[in-house]
C-alpha cells in the first residue's frame, strides 16, 4: 500500500516515481523487487528498496527519492 505522502510528493513532483526509480537503478539480472520504504534521513528523503537476488539472498539500495538516482 502507498503512503498518502509518497503519493502527494510523486504528484507534487517532490519525489520521482517509482517506475522513474527503477529506471536509475542497475539490479543484477534476475533479481525481484520485494519492498519499497520512504525514509526520511540524514541529507534527505530516501527509497529503500529491498531485493532478492538470484542467489536468493536480500540487498537494500538506498535512492534518493528527489532525483531517483542512488545517493
Amino acid at each position: 500500500m502507498v503512503r498518502p505522502q509518497v503519493l502527494d510528493g510523486v504528484k507534487s513532483g517532490r519525489y520521482r516515481s517509482l517506475r522513474e526509480v527503477l529506471a536509475n537503478v542497475n539490479m543484477p539480472e534476475g533479481s525481484r523487487l520485494i519492498d519499497v520504504d520512504l525514509r526520511h534521513m540524514t541529507g534527505g528523503d530516501f527509497y529503500l528498496l529491498t531485493i532478492k537476488d538470484v542467489s536468493g539472498r536480500f540487498r537494500t539500495l538506498k535512492v534518493d527519492a528527489r532525483t531517483g538516482k542512488p545517493p
